[in-house]
């Protein structure tokens, strides 16, 4: 698993141009310059969002390349091959949100009236959203090939912001639903996010074998 892992890594770096690293390190500094101290909270939050597509862009990489059929001829197991993409997108989704800590902190010096609070909770809810995206877009890569994340995710989006507005419609105060929840709020996401990982892991293996059956 260990290697599989390390060959996520090298085929992100050298099949991903560095123009699009430069590309994101100067929309962060436009966002930072133009929007201050409230621009790193929205770098907290889409900058790991935008970094855990980054595993289906490697499913694409590997469906061109038929990388699949020669994995399954390796001495390994193909649970082992589904967990290394999930392990690669979770260290993926981690490292996006260490960046987003680092530019919360300069931010937080540079602006200090904004207090600290707001943007740990920023880089939490960062973190949990691009982890359920993740949950969502990977079963979907395998089940329906290299539409099927991009497709979940817009699905997905407009799921949400459709839930969102029929709470409004039925007259639901979410922000006051949020503040009565603000305790358990963080346990209860992470709890939803385990328990989609496993049905999201499970459903990857599923759809991993009966494409290779």
């Amino acid at each position: 698993m260990k290697g599989l892992i390390i060959k996520d890594f090298i085929t992100m770096f050298k099949r991903i141009r560095p123009l699009n690293y430069l590309l994101i390190a100067a929309a962060t500094v436009f966002i930072l310059i133009y929007f201050k101290g409230e621009g790193a909270l929205y770098i907290a939050i889409f900058l790991p969002v935008v970094l855990s597509g980054v595993p289906k862009t490697l499913m694409v990489y590997d469906e061109q390349c038929k990388w699949d059929k020669y994995a399954i001829a390796l001495p390994m197991t193909r649970k082992s091959i589904i967990g290394s993409r999930y392990l690669f997108f979770l260290m993926t989704a981690a490292a996006a949100s260490v960046i987003a800590f680092i530019i919360s902190v300069i931010s937080s010096v540079l602006f200090p009236n904004e207090g600290f609070s707001p943007y740990l909770i920023a880089v939490i809810s960062g973190l949990l959203l691009a982890i359920f995206y993740g949950m969502i877009t990977i079963p979907a890569g395998y089940s329906m090939g290299s539409n099927g994340g991009p497709l979940a995710m817009l699905l997905t989006t407009f799921l949400l912001m459709g839930a969102f507005y029929v709470l409004k419609r039925l007259n639901v105060d979410v922000e006051a639903l949020l503040v009565y929840l603000k305790d358990n709020l963080l346990l209860a996401g992470i709890a939803f996010l385990i328990i989609l990982g496993l049905v999201s892991y499970n459903a990857s293996l599923y759809f991993y074998n009966q494409k290779h059956s």
